[in-house]
C-alpha cells in the first residue's frame, strides 16, 4: 500500500541526505490490546552508505482510538 498525497508523503519524498546524520520515524500502534512504540531509524555514514534499524518498545495497556 503506497502513501497517499499529503504533508507526510511530501516530507518523505523530499528527504535530503547531505549533512544529515539520521532520519527517524516513530509510530505508536495498538497490537493485541497493547500499545507499542515503533522507531525506524536510518543513520548515515561518512562514506555515503547507511544503516537502518527498527526498535519496538512495549508501552502497556490502554484503549485504542
Amino acid at each position: 500500500m503506497g502513501a497517499k498525497a499529503g504533508p507526510l508523503k511530501s516530507a518523505f519524498d523530499n528527504l535530503k541526505t547531505q549533512g544529515v546524520v539520521s532520519h527517524s520515524l516513530v509510530t505508536y500502534r495498538y497490537l493485541n490490546g497493547l500499545l507499542q512504540k515503533e522507531t525506524v531509524t536510518r543513520k548515515y555514514q561518512t562514506n555515503g552508505d547507511y544503516l537502518d534499524s527498527t526498535v519496538v518498545e512495549p508501552i502497556g495497556k490502554g484503549s485504542s482510538v
